[in-house]
Formats: structure tokens, sequence, C-alpha cells
């Protein structure tokens, strides 16, 4: 049973209505809201085999990244130190 059939269901039982009966649905069309067993399977097959990183590889990217963006940092800093005229504005 779909969310939208056992929310009407218990909305009859609620109401006590006997209009139609406990897993019809009412306006006729077929429920489309939950995803096959085959899909659910489908997808957690692709998540396992996902691009995610784990904590531990991504504090070790950022890591990188950090002492990547530092050492160019030093390295420009060097650069205007050392070679003053080459960073002359004009």
């Amino acid at each position: 049973m779909g969310k939208n059939q056992a929310y009407k269901a218990m909305q009859r039982s609620r109401v006590g209505s006997t209009s139609a009966g406990p897993d019809d649905v009412e306006d006729g069309m077929v429920d489309g809201s939950f995803h096959s067993p085959e899909w659910h399977a489908a997808r957690l097959a692709s998540l396992k085999t996902s691009h995610t990183v784990t904590w531990e590889e991504y504090k070790k990217k950022q890591k990188f990244y950090l002492i990547s963006a530092l050492s160019y940092c030093l390295l420009v800093i060097e650069m205007v130190v050392y070679m003053p005229t080459a960073f002359r504005l004009y």
C-alpha cells in the first residue's frame, strides 16, 4: 500500500466512510509514489560504487590544498621581497 493509499485509508477509518474499499484508490489512478524493489537494489549498488570520499580522505585533501596555497603565497612573498624591481608599479 502506497503512502497516499495508506493516508486515504486512515482518513476513511477516522470519518467512518465506507464509500471505497480498503485498498481501492479513489481517483482510479495507480499509486506510483514508491519505487520498485529492483530500483532500490540498483540505487544501493550505485551508492556503494560512487565517488564519495571518506572523512579521512577529505581531511588529507584539504591539508594538501592548504599546504599548496601557503607554499604558493610564500613563494610570491619571497619574489616580491628579493626582486622588488620586477614588481614595481610604474
